[in-house]
């Protein structure tokens, strides 16, 4: 029995340390709204982004249907992992991704529909390395 809690500590702690990025750029997600910032045109002609002083990205994506995700992104240049990217979400969710990106945001060139097609994006690129 006391091997089974050894063991479920260890993948948790394993768990925990996978992406050292993501609690980081929480706080900075928290503190930084791209809604009450000038934002200027992205990568795709859909997206809006700005650049804060410790290099985070931030911005707003919108979707064909109106529904919108604010994102705050951190490379994997200035940090010691593959970077993630925080996403909140206009249905009130908010998604991490591990990785996919490089050096900022680019989603597909033809515009994301929904948000559910958004979150499949998402899922699809979760830990990938750039």
């Amino acid at each position: 029995m006391k091997w089974k809690w050894i063991i479920l500590f260890f993948i948790l702690m394993a768990g925990c340390s996978r992406y050292p990025t993501k609690e980081p750029l929480r706080q900075t997600m928290m503190k930084n709204d791209p809604s009450t910032m000038d934002l200027e045109p992205g990568f795709n002609k859909y997206v809006d982004r700005a650049i804060l002083a410790d290099g985070t990205e931030t911005g707003i994506i919108h979707c064909k249907d109106g529904s919108l995700s604010k994102f705050w992104f951190r490379s994997h240049h200035l940090c010691k992992d593959i970077g993630g990217t925080w996403f909140s979400m206009s249905d009130g969710k908010e998604v991490y991704m591990g990785g996919r990106f490089c050096c900022e945001v680019q989603l597909p060139d033809e515009q994301m529909k929904s948000l559910a097609e958004l979150r499949k994006f998402i899922q699809e690129g979760d830990g990938l390395a750039p």
